[in-house]
């Protein structure tokens, strides 16, 4: 993450409400890599479709601004997820891309790509930006993999050794005495 660059530039618009994001604005430059405003707001319309409705007006504005700042959050921790995975040499191929998509497209929309397609449009997002979203969580999951699941060892005979130690730490034994004094 040496050449990693972060810079947040303009997160008041953020804060004040949904009307003032400024669409073309930039928001968050990640090793020269831009996040604009309309790309948070992009990525944040599923979350916010149902508050809009359901949070009250008093409410709204600070709800509206946590959203869009966890939303940035997401998007610069996947930017550097995946700057640090080209970085390592990996890449997502367009094959390996193309099965994910089609195994999603299989299990959630009955192999019904057109399905997905109009969902995806009314949540005002496009099917390009979808299936860089799966790339980027597809890249998280390998990274999550490398550097976290490959980390967890414990061999059987440690872990029957740390079961039996807290069935006997847990044993049913009084922990309370009674005493009746009369």
């Amino acid at each position: 993450m040496r050449y990693v660059l972060l810079m947040i530039l303009m997160v008041v618009p953020l804060a004040v409400s949904a009307e003032t994001i400024f669409l073309n604005g930039v928001a968050a430059v990640v090793n020269m890599n831009y996040i604009t405003y309309g790309d948070i707001k992009a990525r944040a319309w599923p979350q916010l479709k149902p508050v809009l409705s359901s949070v009250k007006r008093a409410e709204l504005r600070t709800t509206v601004s946590n959203i869009y700042t966890d939303t940035l959050a997401q998007m610069v921790e996947a930017k550097l997820i995946a700057l640090a995975f080209k970085d390592e040499g990996g890449e997502v191929s367009a094959d390996i891309l193309e099965k994910k998509v089609a195994e999603f497209i299989r299990e959630k929309f009955s192999n019904d790509r057109l399905r997905l397609i109009a969902e995806l449009e009314n949540d005002g997002s496009s099917y390009e930006d979808w299936k860089e979203h799966l790339r980027e969580q597809l890249i998280t999951s390998a990274m999550v993999s490398k550097k976290i699941n490959s980390k967890i060892a414990i061999s059987p005979r440690l872990f029957r050794r740390n079961i039996s130690a807290a069935r006997t730490n847990t044993s049913r034994r009084p922990r309370i005495k009674y005493s009746s004094s009369r």
